[in-house]
């Protein structure tokens, strides 16, 4: 039987269209909606919505009246969240599985306000349900997605930049539940790479702490008693020795203003990163970086070439979908050479010309936009491209740990060699000096 459906959307430019639409039931009025390139916000049915009532709404009736003391409680809550809330890994873990959701939803047809509320009801994170309802609040309040994004990006910081990017060419084609579906995709690929680099890192981070510990103990007790030993013997000591007992005074006579320099180092290393400049020199140079260097560059590709291709099966132009792209990458210097692309496609040049003016993409992708732009199948090679530079990663993260050891094992052998020779080799010295 065919009902009569009063539905609130918003279309491509994000304004709000509302009107009646035939259906045998909301998920079919939804899906025609969708087919419209528009975001259903509400569907209800006209025959037997009682009189003056409302459709189905996130917030409570008199939530109007309170409207205005809102955003000053929602960053109270957001800042308490933050500090005294389960650990960031654990809320986008749980923020995953909610744009997981979210897709299967809006796939069935359930419009958007209603899959927010569902969401937020299933979801055990105190933090996940308030960022569900303050958004689904700004949309009752007439605002896009992408600006309720955005807001919360500020407020909480679970949303980033990627996501507010992704949302907005979901919004602007109509695609909603495959912007949701790439988000979670995205977040279970960065997941599972964190988790293998933690994995991997692990070893090697306590062989390095443990040395360090011991260059300590070391330097402040034990080099100072053999340094009695030979005050007292009075004999010529190697140079390697004299070496060692001038870094332990070092360190004995001034630890504080090595501490200090320590500290001071620290505090502008992070002041210089948090700079545009700072940030676009070290994630410049930190792709040079041996071993590790080549991850991160994978990390950034397989970034680059997943959301290009999202965006573009997503309807945008190429120049759109590289705007997009851009904020996707988390890398502020190949952020600035696909924003140089663009630049170079407004002025007329191909797409191949201009990713080669990029000068940093490996010549492997270059052939791809050449084959993708003569053929007109960019969107699928990028996508192939793309699953290439998930799995290289994948396999040279599992391989660090076993890179790293070998390196590990000769520094720390060589520590233990130096140690030996200048402290131990003077007291054998000593020792036939004295059978003698």
């Amino acid at each position: 039987m065919s009902l009569t459906f009063e539905y609130r959307a918003r279309d491509a430019a994000g304004a709000v269209r509302t009107g009646q639409l035939a259906g045998t039931s909301a998920g079919a009025v939804a899906k025609d909606i969708a087919g419209m390139g528009w975001v259903a916000l509400e569907i209800a049915p006209k025959k037997t919505a009682p009189a003056g009532a409302r459709a189905i709404r996130l917030e409570d009736p008199t939530a109007s009246a309170t409207a205005a003391g809102r955003p000053a409680e929602d960053r109270f809550a957001a800042l308490v969240a933050r500090f005294s809330g389960p650990g960031k890994k654990r809320l986008q873990q749980a923020l995953g599985f909610v744009l997981r959701e979210l897709a299967a939803l809006l796939r069935a047809g359930v419009p958007l306000m209603r899959a927010l509320q569902l969401a937020a009801d299933s979801n055990s994170e105190p933090a996940i349900r308030a960022m569900l309802q303050r958004i689904s609040r700004d949309l009752d309040n007439g605002h896009t997605l992408v600006a309720a994004a955005e807001r919360e990006h500020r407020l909480s910081g679970l949303l980033n930049d990627y996501d507010v990017a992704m949302l907005q060419v979901g919004e602007q084609t109509g695609r909603l539940p495959e912007a949701f579906a790439e988000l979670f995709r995205h977040r279970e690929f960065a997941r599972s790479t964190n988790e293998q680099v933690g994995a991997a890192l692990r070893y090697p981070a306590f062989v390095i702490l443990t040395c360090l510990m011991a260059v300590v103990i070391v330097n402040l007790w034990v080099i100072p008693s053999f340094a009695k030993v030979f005050a007292q013997a009075r004999a010529e000591l190697p140079l390697l020795t004299q070496v060692l007992l001038g870094m332990s005074r070092l360190m004995l006579n001034w630890w504080p203003a090595g501490l200090a320099l320590a500290v001071g180092g620290s505090f502008g290393w992070t002041r210089f990163l948090g700079t545009e400049r700072g940030r676009l020199w070290w994630d410049r140079h930190k792709l040079r970086l041996p071993i590790v260097g080549r991850i991160l560059e994978g990390i950034v590709l397989a970034r680059l070439s997943a959301s290009l291709s999202s965006s573009m099966q997503a309807g945008l132009t190429i120049s759109d979908a590289l705007q997009v792209t851009a904020r996707t990458l988390g890398n502020a210097w190949y952020e600035s050479r696909v924003q140089q692309m663009c630049r170079d496609l407004a002025r007329g040049a191909s797409i191949t010309a201009a990713a080669r003016n990029m000068a940093v993409l490996p010549p492997t992708m270059l052939q791809l936009f050449a084959i993708g732009e003569e053929s007109g199948s960019l969107e699928e090679l990028m996508r192939e491209i793309s699953v290439h530079y998930q799995s290289e990663v994948d396999y040279s993260v599992k391989r660090l740990s076993a890179t790293l050891e070998p390196i590990l094992i000769w520094f720390l052998g060589i520590g233990v060699l130096v140690l030996a020779l200048g402290v131990f080799m003077p007291m054998w010295d000593l020792g036939r000096a004295t059978m003698k």
